[in-house]
């Protein structure tokens, strides 16, 4: 892998981080008018309330201005970070997703997105509407115990390196909270609908996250239908 991004002309990522409207996409993680309290019940309120306090340490009421999808994935990374805890102390450095992008730009080399910044905050954040994202993050924190399991075994998943088996657990918590084929399949249309003329511009690097690589939607199976020739290159 690092011998292909040395020889790269080019790098492509997700999205790049615009530092200049970083402060726009934060505001953009408020509640438009209401604030987590008006949204769910007070028991549910008081549900959510205990597992933020035990779990990010925090009152609720500090975070009851933010978007309930906010609050889901500051639960979920702490989840990711306690199961995972002894896997991960072996690794520091800059997040993988970040880390193209920026060796890019240091190494001289052409860097370019699929998607904005702005972009891809929409698709996380405004996708949907804020009491469906209360309703989930009710549902997020009962089913706790599955979904800090799930963080392990999905990290297990991604280090054996077992694609479909992380593309069952997507459809399987997809026919749960309901389907994220506008994180997934949808968007991998949209990036084969401008991979073409990237690749003509000669050799590049293409970094993205792993769950893109699989389904019957997948960025491989895409590739392969729009007649590119996709090898694997086993990586130890």
């Amino acid at each position: 892998m690092k011998t292909a991004f040395e020889k790269a002309d080019g790098i492509v990522v997700e999205t790049l981080i615009d530092s200049a409207k970083l402060q726009q996409v934060l505001m953009g993680m408020m509640l438009s008018s209401r604030k987590l309290p008006e949204l769910v019940s007070e028991e549910d309120f008081k549900l959510i309330d205990t597992e933020v306090q035990k779990t990010l340490g925090a009152d609720l009421n500090m975070l009851s201005q933010f978007k309930p999808v906010f609050i889901t994935f500051m639960l979920t990374m702490t989840y990711n970070q306690q199961e995972n805890s002894e896997f991960l102390a072996k690794y520091s450095g800059t997040p993988i997703d970040i880390y193209f992008g920026s060796a890019g730009k240091k190494s001289g080399k052409a860097v370019s997105s699929f998607e904005s910044m702005e972009e891809q905050f929409n698709i996380l954040f405004r996708h949907d509407t804020e009491e469906k994202q209360a309703e989930q993050l009710v549902e997020f924190v009962k089913t706790k115990e599955e979904m800090r399991s799930s963080m392990k075994e999905l990290t297990g998943l991604y280090i054996h390196q077992d694609l479909k088996g992380m593309y069952d657990m997507y459809k399987k918590y997809a026919r749960q909270f309901g389907s994220a084929a506008y994180l997934l399949e949808d968007r991998n249309e949209k990036w084969m609908d401008v991979l073409p003329s990237m690749l003509k511009e000669g050799n590049k690097f293409i970094a993205v996250g792993a769950l893109h690589f699989t389904g019957e939607k997948g960025l491989i199976k895409l590739l392969r239908e729009a007649g590119y020739t996709v090898k694997p290159i086993p990586v130890k």
